[in-house]
């Protein structure tokens, strides 16, 4: 068991990765382009609506949001987590987002709920971004507004290693994308629509395109039966550069206005008798302003700082009583940089 320092003290505080939270309107704007607040920029914030593995034993929606929401935290991109569309699809939950992805098996020759359809249609064709990922062109096949909406309908697939192949280059989707070759499912479609654009094919068969439907946009891809294309960086990316074309310019210029700083490597070292030892490698340290632009919160909450350094120093522990104070236990001499400890010997 590791005893604190004899000098360390508990006193109410917070330190910087402790931020208030506090109900807000996170938007900068509605749908419609209404200010809602102050556009100093923010992050952009999609609704992944996935569904039950009971519904298909092919795709585990969940596992491949864990890791998108890891690959795209630090771009500035949040993803909330939903397998209810009767909730998730409804006028004012989908207000709180700035784009819709889907990726789960709902009733593939079935009907699309009309109040969920309505509420989806009326999300695009007010703005929002639509973003389709394999598996959500074989939902609600009987639904003829949502196909067109994804801009074609599963009809059958195999299996194999394959790449494929860029046919719009210069397209912002496929800007600065990294080719890849994997085992994916080989999608064939049908109902296809007339007014898409075609990026990519797998040999004759579109497999990753765009679409405007009223102020809205969506984009869809083929990719992405498991994770042997999920955890590819090049995948990831495809699915950043999507998001990032679906949402719309003004959107991407609040992101851009939010100036998330670059995340850097530093040497972690200690003291040694003649020399520092490095242990290893960490991030470098964040001023709380920039230290919150990556902090990802639940829609419809803010962050205000409260407390940082050198208010407190070296946080060990946080504990909260039940009137909302943060009692924060430090270390202000341990370990100190200034005292030079002797090889083969510590102190607590």
């Amino acid at each position: 068991m590791h005893r604190a320092c004899a000098s360390s003290r508990s006193r109410p505080s917070a330190c910087l990765l402790l931020a208030a939270l506090a109900l807000g309107g996170g938007k900068a704007e509605a749908q419609d382009g209404s200010p809602l607040a102050a556009a100093e920029g923010r992050r952009l914030q999609v609704l992944f609506l996935g569904a039950p593995t009971q519904n298909g034993p092919h795709h585990d929606p969940i596992t491949r949001y864990d890791v998108l929401k890891k690959g795209l935290g630090a771009d500035g991109i949040d993803l909330t987590y939903s397998e209810d569309p009767a909730a998730a699809l409804a006028g004012p939950a989908l207000a709180a987002f700035d784009a819709v992805l889907l990726y789960g098996n709902w009733d593939q020759m079935g009907v699309m709920p009309a109040t969920q359809l309505e509420a989806l249609l009326a999300y695009v064709d007010g703005g929002g971004g639509f973003v389709p990922v394999h598996c959500a062109s074989a939902c609600w096949g009987r639904t003829p507004l949502f196909v067109r909406l994804v801009g074609g309908r599963f009809a059958r697939h195999g299996g194999e290693e394959f790449a494929v192949e860029d046919v719009a280059p210069d397209h912002p989707v496929l800007s600065g994308l990294a080719g890849y070759r994997a085992w994916d499912e080989t999608y064939e479609h049908d109902e296809q629509a007339t007014d898409r654009v075609v990026l990519q094919r797998r040999e004759q068969e579109p497999w990753t395109w765009v679409r405007t439907q009223g102020k809205g946009r969506v984009f869809y891809t083929a990719s992405g039966h498991d994770h042997r294309v999920w955890d590819l960086p090049a995948f990831q990316q495809l699915l950043k550069n999507g998001i990032l074309w679906a949402v719309g310019d003004g959107k991407r210029e609040l992101l851009a206005k939010l100036a998330l700083p670059k995340l850097e490597q530093e040497a972690v070292s200690l003291p040694g008798y003649r020399q520092r030892r490095e242990i290893t490698q960490a991030q470098k340290p964040l001023l709380p302003a920039d230290s919150m632009k990556f902090a990802q919160v639940a829609t419809g909450m803010q962050l205000s700082l409260f407390a940082s350094e050198p208010e407190i120093v070296n946080p060990i522990h946080v504990a909260w009583d039940h009137r909302g104070r943060a009692f924060v236990v430090e270390t202000i001499d341990c370990l100190s940089p200034q005292i030079p400890i002797p090889s083969g010997r510590s102190r607590r």
